[in-house]
């Protein structure tokens, strides 16, 4: 099992999933700070409204296409765990060449970072 301390780089963060394993992380003590990036396409702030007081949680609004933005989180990032995903038809992502992109960026950007 993985043990995790430090800063968490959470992808998707704010969607269903992604939102449970925050609260969950951000309970541990030895996890210092939970760093959420979302673009918010099928992800709410609702989910994640708890958290938005706590000294321990940083929300950043951005896409992991973006490879500035995702070096910058990951060399802060002891841990990563990625939870963003593309679906259902009113995603701001249309075409199915847009939804592949999206889901090859969504599983390099962290690894490559």
């Amino acid at each position: 099992m993985v043990k995790l301390a430090g800063t968490v780089l959470v992808t998707g963060g704010a969607g269903f999933i992604g939102s449970h394993i925050v609260d969950k992380v951000i309970s541990l003590p030895e996890v210092t700070q939970v760093i959420v990036l979302d673009d918010f396409s099928n992800g709410r702030v609702e989910n994640l409204q708890h958290h938005l007081r706590n000294p321990k949680f940083k929300l950043v609004r951005g896409d992991l296409r973006d490879e500035e933005l995702v070096s910058r989180l990951v060399r802060k990032a002891k841990g990563r765990s990625g939870f963003s995903t593309v679906s259902g038809w009113g995603s701001k992502v249309s075409t199915p060449a847009q939804r592949c992109r999206l889901r090859a960026a969504s599983n390099m950007s962290p690894i490559s970072a």
